[in-house]
């Protein structure tokens, strides 16, 4: 095949999987992020601190393993940016092949009013200086141009790669440039107060997180919202997904608050996607199969679900009108034979894609050295390559 032919092909077998219509063959889809630059031969700060080895490193990374497509373009971490911020968030440990993540907070729960008051203004006077110490009036404008041109700089990275995958490689793009509406909670409970904060708000000031997330909705998610219901009805031809959310926040809800906080804005959204005939692809973070009947209310082609810690086999009995993506174990691929990696491959695709809807991936980000044998994971692409069940 051409890369042109190659490109509409590999389009055709995911859009396929994703509307539930059984493809020539399950797409196969890599979920690695760091693993990559380890695979690759490099340090962690290596290819995080270079935007050209990281290019290598994501070449390579096709090149070995022949993917369909890619959920990370070594875009994942924006640690040069984070870096030029003055910001701690990411701790990169190259001895121990590892990169971990702070978790920032920038508020208390008592100044959740204040911030529903006038977010913007809050960010600017308290949210900044809580996570970036030297941000404030005597802040050096070179400092803050610099940091401005480090963002320039990844978005300048984040395009070249996204065009060489495409270009080369015949790589389809994973998301059609969509509105795509930001769950209120999530930024709450990711970046303002943190897990603790909010589950205090939850249980002590209902009424006040209440007012936050309206306030936030007014601002960035109902606009969103709206952007989406005025696009065009249909999919996208030139992208594998109308529509990207990940989800993080459900695991720290009971039943009763992941109705009143999360469904709000999670029903809308999805609403929205299924009136305008688009797919959604959604990273369930932790498990999502306790919430599974509120997904069962949308028809199939709709959403797609890539669930990280639950059984995919159990997900297929109990949702069979979603897509889903995943399949294979990272802890398998790393620490497993070949002949376990293919026996798993050949039960995952003969039960979860028997009818179609299988995007053939691992079930974690691969994050460390441990996560994938290099010869476990060519061999298990080459496996789904050729199945055709």
């Amino acid at each position: 095949m051409t890369t042109e032919e190659l490109l509409h092909y590999r389009l055709s077998l995911i859009r396929d999987a994703a509307n539930m219509r059984k493809p020539e063959r399950a797409p196969v889809v890599s979920f690695f992020v760091t693993w990559k630059i380890l695979d690759a031969g490099y340090k962690l700060s290596e290819a995080l601190s270079d935007y050209a080895v990281m290019e290598k490193v994501v070449r390579h990374h096709q090149e070995e393993y022949n993917f369909d497509m890619l959920n990370d373009l070594g875009i994942r971490n924006p640690y040069r940016f984070a870096r030029a911020m003055g910001s701690p968030t990411y701790m990169v440990d190259d001895e121990a092949e590892s990169l971990a993540v702070h978790d920032i907070h920038i508020a208390e729960p008592e100044q959740c009013r204040e911030i529903a008051a006038n977010y913007m203004k809050f960010l600017w006077e308290h949210g900044m200086p809580a996570k970036y110490p030297w941000w404030g009036p005597e802040a050096s404008l070179g400092k803050i141009m610099g940091a401005f041109g480090e963002m320039a700089g990844f978005m300048g990275f984040s395009g070249k790669i996204n065009q060489i995958m495409t270009k080369e490689y015949g790589l389809p793009p994973r998301v059609a440039p969509n509105p795509m509406p930001q769950i209120s909670l999530e930024n709450i409970l990711g970046f303002i107060f943190g897990i603790k904060g909010t589950s205090v708000l939850m249980r002590r000031d209902k009424a006040a997180l209440h007012e936050l997330i309206a306030a936030m909705d007014a601002m960035f998610y109902t606009p969103a919202i709206m952007g989406l219901k005025n696009m065009p009805a249909g999919q996208n031809p030139g992208f594998c997904y109308d529509s990207l959310l990940a989800m993080l926040a459900h695991n720290f809800l009971s039943p009763k608050q992941w109705e009143e906080f999360y469904v709000p804005a999670l029903k809308p959204y999805l609403d929205a996607v299924a009136e305008k005939k688009m797919n959604i692809l959604i990273f369930t973070e932790g498990n999502i199969l306790r919430f599974k009947d509120f997904f069962r209310d949308y028809d199939k082609g709709v959403i797609t679900l890539l669930p990280e810690n639950d059984d995919i086999f159990e997900m297929r009995r109990e949702l069979p009108n979603v897509a889903l993506m995943g399949g294979m174990p990272n802890d398998l691929l790393g620490h497993g034979t070949k002949e376990e990696c293919l026996d798993r491959a050949r039960e995952v695709l003969e039960v979860v894609g028997r009818d179609g809807g299988l995007l053939f991936s691992q079930n974690k980000m691969g994050s460390y050295r441990n996560d994938a044998k290099s010869e476990n994971l060519k061999a298990v692409n080459d496996f789904v390559r050729e199945y055709r069940g």
